[in-house]
């Protein structure tokens, strides 16, 4: 097997227009210029996926008349976000009137149920519990698309 490490930045090996134009390399010659890194390491860390539903979250959402509008969905992916960092895996959103389970690393939400349905249950497999707080405000922005069709 042929190991080959190219100096080249990956555009000019895709574009296969020989070396890369003047300038395209640091200081170093082996990468770009650390200002263009450090702006898309931030771009890719501020703009978030939004959350999924899985198939069988929206028949539950369906089934067990789970009523979900934007400003909900807002307060979703903000927990989703909080739980992102401080670690979680399997988390249990608790709201007023539905609790969800969501595959944080995935941002997948994988069941709903409302509030009559939460009286009854014991949750496992979570290793965190996020409240999201109906009175609080949430910043705008997010998705417009309907969470249950994505």
């Amino acid at each position: 097997m042929n190991n080959i490490i190219s100096s080249r930045p990956l555009a000019a090996l895709k574009a296969g227009n020989g070396p890369p134009p003047p300038g395209a390399l640091g200081g170093n010659g082996r990468s770009a210029p650390p200002e263009e890194f450090r702006a898309v390491l931030e771009r890719t860390l501020t703009e978030s996926e939004p959350v999924r539903f899985s198939l069988h979250a929206r028949e539950r959402i369906e089934s067990r008349q789970v009523d979900l509008g934007a400003q909900d969905v807002r307060r979703i992916n903000q927990a989703v976000e909080h739980a992102a960092a401080k670690g979680a895996q399997q988390a249990l959103l608790l709201a007023d009137r539905y609790a969800l389970i969501v595959n944080i690393p995935q941002r997948v939400v994988i069941t709903a149920m409302n509030r009559g349905q939460m009286s009854d249950h014991v949750f496992t497999n979570i290793d965190s519990t996020v409240i999201i707080n109906p009175r609080e405000p949430v910043p705008h922005g997010g998705s417009s698309v309907d969470p249950l069709t994505v």
